[in-house]
């Protein structure tokens, strides 16, 4: 058990102000959107002081120090005020679930335990939702849609995947764009791959 001496103690973290309140988190964490959420979430941490709470890198303070006006070891301010916060920012991350996930999720003592938990948790689906939008974008074809839906739904898995570790690329976009266009288009894409700079997509 490490023991600090209280006149060194590190300054205790703040409190998380009033303005860390769930509803200004806009996106409810459920079963498809832990990147969203992440990246939403990660920011206002930060922001508001709090992401050491969740950093693995970082120790909480010592659970007691010694005090030296009568050597005598004593509970630590400077933990208690540490373990206040992090049970308060359970509660708020646990605030940004939809019910249903809340409802699945274990209980933990710790901050770092329950965001570690959600990072494992969601890892494999995150990669399997990856692989399966890189997929919907490689074999997409046009088919009977107009120009105008057919651009809409790239654009809406080109979004998707820039929620993912790998976002697509222009070049990439446009390349898959002008394959699945149609042999009715062989001119126009034969037009555009020949030149010396793509068009972006946007």
């Amino acid at each position: 058990m490490a023991i600090t001496s209280s006149s060194t103690s590190a300054s205790a973290p703040a409190v998380p102000p009033s303005s860390c309140s769930p509803p200004y988190v806009s996106v409810k964490l459920d079963a498809e959107n832990f990147l969203v959420w992440k990246k939403q979430i990660l920011p206002l941490l930060r922001s508001q002081k709090l992401f050491q709470y969740i950093d693995p890198f970082v120790s909480p303070p010592s659970q007691h120090s010694l005090d030296p006006a009568t050597n005598v070891i004593v509970p630590n301010p400077s933990y208690t005020h540490w373990e206040d916060v992090d049970q308060t920012l359970i509660t708020f991350l646990q605030a940004t679930f939809v019910p249903s996930l809340l409802a699945q999720t274990p209980t933990f003592s710790t901050s770092l335990e329950l965001y570690q938990y959600l990072e494992s948790s969601f890892a494999s689906q995150v990669t399997a939702r990856t692989h399966n939008l890189q997929t919907q974008l490689q074999q997409i074809q046009r088919g009977t849609q107009t120009i105008t839906d057919y651009l809409a739904k790239i654009k809406s898995l080109s979004d998707a995947l820039a929620h993912t570790p790998t976002p697509v690329p222009d070049a990439v976009l446009v390349q898959n764009t002008l394959r699945g266009l149609g042999s009715e288009y062989d001119q126009f894409v034969t037009a555009i791959e020949t030149r010396e700079t793509l068009p972006t997509f946007s």
